[in-house]
């Protein structure tokens, strides 16, 4: 266990909020495995900086990852840049980027439970648990393999892809999201979220899906469950994607708020950051959502390039609304 009881102040030997990651890997990196640990209350508990020397093929699994914050400062219980094959695989992630009693060290937008840069190649994220976070349960700003996790009262669950306000990953990403689960939600203080997942920068002809996935029982006001969006403040504009031969099928949206957004100002049949080409959403059910709004389509709709079929709507709120523009 490595415990920054020092910065606990429900502890006897809490000392001030100063403090410094609790693993922290710089310098070149190989196989390497942490697994049974347990990381608790650090800045950052655990990151990965490609910065003297290559970060390859490292994995985190079985352990508990909890209670990271810094006041007025940027916070996550794990951060990577760099690293060639992450693998993250049955652990615990929760309460990172905030904690409730100490002053400035409240939830804010920048810090998350997981952050994963746009600089990796060949993430893997399977059978964990994000929780409570201060804003993302994880952001895998990289794509990759993402299943089979649990994402529980985060104000936002899940990020695929998108990247606002830094650099986007040059020609898009690719891979699966596929059998997660998304329960609760959550605002982050006066913010209002309530999102389970957001998509962006899809690569052309890369065969990414989203299936399986069951989003349930969003408690706040305001959210789809998913949304595809383009990133907004992104330093490399050019290289971005937009959103290509992306499918969307066999998902369960069941008591959100809102069901499926396509983010006004994205162009069928484009080009560049803002484009959507190809897109097919097939077999999915968004049922009793808290809205009317079960789906929005966008403001310029094109069958010819958003595709939808066999999806059932249904809303408690009222007669279901489809906006198809």
């Amino acid at each position: 266990r490595f415990y920054a009881d020092t910065r606990d102040p429900g502890t006897s030997t809490y000392r001030s909020t100063a403090g410094a990651p609790g693993v922290s890997f710089t310098a070149a990196t190989d196989n390497f495995l942490i697994e049974g640990c347990e990381i608790d209350g650090y800045t950052n508990n655990i990151t990965l900086h490609k910065y003297f020397g290559a970060i390859r093929n490292f994995t985190v699994r079985r352990s508990v990852i909890t209670d990271a914050y810094k006041a007025s400062d940027y916070s996550h219980g794990f951060w990577a840049t760099g690293v060639d094959g992450l693998k993250l695989e049955e652990n615990v992630f929760d309460r990172n980027g905030w904690h409730p009693s100490v002053s400035g060290a409240g939830k804010t937008m920048y810090n998350h439970n997981v952050y994963l840069k746009e600089t990796l190649t060949g993430v893997v994220v399977r059978g964990n648990v994000f929780a409570n976070a201060s804003s993302h349960g994880l952001q895998a700003r990289s794509g990759g393999t993402i299943e089979n996790n649990v994402f529980l009262n985060n104000p936002i669950a899940l990020s695929f892809g998108l990247v606002n306000g830094s650099p986007v990953k040059a020609g898009g990403v690719t891979g699966s999201v596929r059998n997660n689960v998304f329960l609760g939600g959550g605002n982050i203080g006066s913010l209002p979220r309530g999102l389970g997942l957001e998509i962006g920068n899809i690569k052309s002809v890369s065969g990414a899906v989203v299936e399986g996935n069951v989003f349930a029982h969003n408690p706040t006001s305001s959210g789809f469950a998913i949304n595809l969006l383009y990133g907004t403040n992104v330093e490399n504009e050019s290289q971005a994607v937009g959103i290509n031969d992306l499918t969307i099928r066999g998902n369960v949206v069941y008591d959100w708020f809102k069901g499926l957004s396509i983010a006004d100002g994205m162009v069928p049949g484009g080009s560049g950051a803002k484009s959507i080409n190809r897109l097919r959403v097939s077999g999915n059910a968004i049922q009793r959502t808290t809205h009317q709004a079960v789906l929005w389509a966008g403001s310029t709709f094109n069958k010819t390039h958003e595709i939808f079929s066999g999806n059932r709507y249904d809303s408690a709120a009222g007669v279901a609304n489809v906006g198809m523009a």
